[in-house]
């Protein structure tokens, strides 16, 4: 006798995995998930139908239990034609060409067999309102009636959203723990009529509700109706929860939308635990502002614990964000400090930030605090205005600094203020305008303007041309900002020492130690470098006058993953301070780019920095990235002139990508260039001092390096010296140069 009960026992423990491997394989086959995501799911179900898990399984695969108490400790339960309803539920479901055949297909197949006269379900909108997507059973004027239901209005549905979890109402709206005054559809047509209103989850997420109608009172729901009505909801949310819902249920041309008004939005999903409560909200859309703002370099997938786990505190932003969840009011804050603990010490971005409630999660929108107060300051400090010329309307705009500047009332566009300046920078500045408008690519220059008093005021003009999808340019847009007579401050700092004020005599000292910091940082002629399949000559020749010290610097790093990084960049100004500028700004992008992160990145942090130290500088620079292992050059610019590339004994310069000189403007729209070298390929990076000359045009400079470009050496140090030829002696800017050879 025990032999036969063992006997049994081993039987019933076959018959149990041969069931549950069954319901795996239908969950595996209709949800197109794994065999780990069916455990889940199939757990799930039995614990939200109230069901062993053997009986859900044997509902879903259309078995039977286990016959056995020994081994599931309860009676027989044989399958219920419930699953085949379902399965032909689910055919249906499939070809529903609305919310309403949807509904109707549902209850054709299952729940009029259930005794139910009417079935509704909501799909929740990203505003929070319950849209009534299908239902069967109710009159027209009725469902008209029921067709939105907004967030603050009390019905059994909204609490169901709320925990997330079924109801099972046997007496309708006077079943017990349900509060007074709680509204649902057709409680006048069938009063007292029993309710199963349960929420309709995807993949973790509440997309809505399903409410199900009794026409009178009933007995409690079975352990079995329970489960053929949670299989009902589940089938529900499958058919409406369409593959280009994939952001939190926002739908993608809402998604284009915020990116197209708003750069720093983020979009996030809540992270519940088992009893619904929010844990986290995990990012599922950033724009492309949004990680620069934060301070960090990857946002989307991860969870805002992870990346701030400090704003977790009592009182915090974690908080503020479930109470924007859970009551739908916004949050708002202009001064917020985002909490990062860096060396043991808190500290991190201050930032302005909105906070709505957005489908089943929120939507928040970020910015550095005072970004404007700072652009302003940081243009007025630095003497700099700026200016847009709109060639479509004809309309010019000017920022107040640039009424000072030029000193007049009414705003010129560029050709009138060209026909204002002296004979003998016309020429200089005509060329400005046709590479501007002609030649489709940024420009500098250097001009001398009258004044009504009679003086002069010298000037350097920095401008880019705006273009349309056609690649026309149809406006221009620039800065101009004032400058010391070059001659006038060569002779006071050349005068005899003994004749020097103590002002003067500062000046000096600082002018020379300005000179030692620069030759301390950039050696001008360096022995060539080898580094990860490259030979690198580097070269810094200063300009012609030592007391117009310069901020132009270059570089040449292996980074810890094998990749090179090279630069070169010329800061705005000169002396002490754009010196100490540059020092900051190599120093910033050597640490930077430690990280790993692509030369627009890099830049843009760049960018950050100098817009935030407490004298502001400006700068161009050219910044790559060489990875050995693909031969790929991926490069950026801020403002810069285009690296020049000699392959096959042919000199061109590379396309330029957008790029505005970093520390002009919070969004500098940075963006990365794939440039694939081959073996020989000669990389010439370099500064404008290499191609510029007083009165010369910049494409005559330019041509000149390229003719000078295509005659390759052997000698990379030979070539470089010989390049440096094309610099005009007594220069007044310095140069920098890179040369990089690609050796295998």
């Amino acid at each position: 006798m025990r032999q036969e009960r063992q006997l049994a026992r081993l039987r019933a423990e076959v018959d149990r995995g041969r069931v549950l491997e069954r319901a795996k394989g239908v969950l595996i086959e209709r949800l197109g998930c794994t065999q780990g995501q069916a455990d889940d799911h199939l757990a799930d179900l039995a614990k939200r139908a109230g069901l062993p898990l053997l009986e859900i399984a044997a509902d879903i695969s259309g078995g039977t239990p286990v016959e056995s108490a020994d081994v599931s400790g309860g009676t027989p339960v044989e399958s219920p034609a419930s699953s085949l309803r379902l399965q032909r539920a689910e055919s249906a479901a499939a070809l529903a060409a609305d919310g309403t055949a949807l509904a109707d297909a549902l209850f054709a197949n299952v729940l009029a067999h259930a005794g139910a006269v009417a079935a509704m379900f909501w799909v929740l909108e990203p505003d929070g309102v319950l849209h009534l997507a299908g239902q069967h059973g109710l009159h027209p004027v009725e469902a008209a009636r029921w067709r939105c239901l907004p967030p603050d209005m009390p019905t059994v549905g909204r609490l169901v959203l709320a925990d997330r979890q079924p109801r099972w109402l046997s007496d309708g709206l006077a079943s017990d723990g349900l509060a007074a005054g709680v509204l649902a559809p057709a409680a006048a047509r069938w009063p007292g009529g029993a309710r199963a209103v349960l929420p309709l989850t995807h993949r973790r997420t509440v997309l809505g509700v399903l409410e199900v109608c009794w026409p009178s009172r009933r007995a409690e729901f079975s352990t079995a109706e329970r489960a053929q009505l949670v299989a009902v909801a589940e089938l529900c949310a499958h058919a409406l929860a369409p593959a280009e819902k994939a952001v939190a249920g926002v739908p993608p041309w809402l998604t284009g939308l915020l990116d197209a008004l708003v750069d720093n939005v983020i979009l996030t999903r809540a992270v519940r635990a088992d009893d619904g409560t929010v844990v986290d909200f995990v990012v599922e859309h950033a724009g492309r502002g949004a990680a620069a703002v934060l301070g960090r370099r990857e946002l989307v997938g991860r969870t805002l614990l992870q990346l701030h786990p400090l704003i977790s505190g009592d009182g915090g932003l974690f908080t503020r964000m479930r109470d924007v969840l859970a009551t739908g009011s916004p949050y708002r804050a202009d001064t917020l400090v985002m909490p990062t603990l860096v060396h043991g010490h808190v500290t991190g971005p201050v930032i302005d930030i909105r906070v709505a409630p957005l489908a089943d999660g929120v939507a928040i929108a970020v910015r550095r605090h005072g970004e404007p107060e700072l652009a302003a300051e940081a243009l007025r400090l630095t003497g700099t205005g700026g200016w847009e010329d709109n060639l479509l309307t004809g309309r010019t705009t000017w920022t107040a600094q640039t009424f000072d500047l030029l000193d007049t009332l009414d705003p010129v566009s560029l050709r009138e203020l060209a026909a204002q300046v002296e004979p003998l920078d016309q020429a200089g500045i005509d060329r400005f305008l046709n590479v501007l408008t002609t030649g489709n690519r940024p420009a500098s220059v250097e001009f001398t303007l009258p004044t009504d008093d009679g003086d002069a005021r010298r000037l350097r003009a920095v401008a880019r041309p705006v273009t349309d999808a056609a690649g026309s340019v149809v406006a221009i847009r620039g800065a101009v900002r004032g400058l010391a007579e070059p001659d006038l401050a060569a002779f006071a700092l050349s005068a005899a020492h003994d004749q020097l004020t103590d002002a003067e005599r500062q000046v000096d000292r600082q002018q020379r130690l300005a000179v030692r910091l620069q030759q301390a940082i950039i050696a001008p002629a360096p022995p060539p470098i080898e580094l990860s399949g490259l030979q690198v000559v580097v070269r810094y020749r200063p300009a012609g006058n030592q007391y117009r010290v310069g901020g132009d610097w270059y570089d040449a790093l292996r980074l810890p993953a094998g990749q090179v990084l090279l630069g070169v960049g010329d800061m705005v100004g000169h002396g002490i301070d754009v010196v100490t500028g540059m020092i900051t700004m190599r120093n910033a992008l050597r640490g930077l780019a430690m990280t790993g992160a692509s030369p627009a990145h890099l830049l843009g942090w760049l960018n950050e920095t100098a817009r935030t130290l407490p004298e502001p500088v400006w700068g161009t620079a050219i910044c790559a990235c060489y990875d050995p292992a693909t031969a790929t050059l991926r490069w950026a610019r801020a403002g810069h002139l285009p690296p020049l590339l000699v392959r096959d004994g042919v000199a061109e310069f590379l396309p330029l990508p957008d790029g505005i000189m970093f520390g002009a403007t919070d969004e500098p729209g940075y963006t990365d260039v794939d440039t694939v070298l081959r073996q020989g390929d000669v990389l010439v990076l370099f500064t404008d001092g290499l191609v510029e000359r007083r009165g010369e045009n910049l494409d005559d400079g330019l041509d000149r390096l390229l003719t000078a470009a295509h005659h390759l050496d052997d000698d990379l140090d030979r070539y470089s010296n010989r390049l440096l030829d094309n610099i005009e002696p007594n220069s007044f800017d310095d140069t920098c140069l890179v040369v990089v050879r690609v050796e295998s």
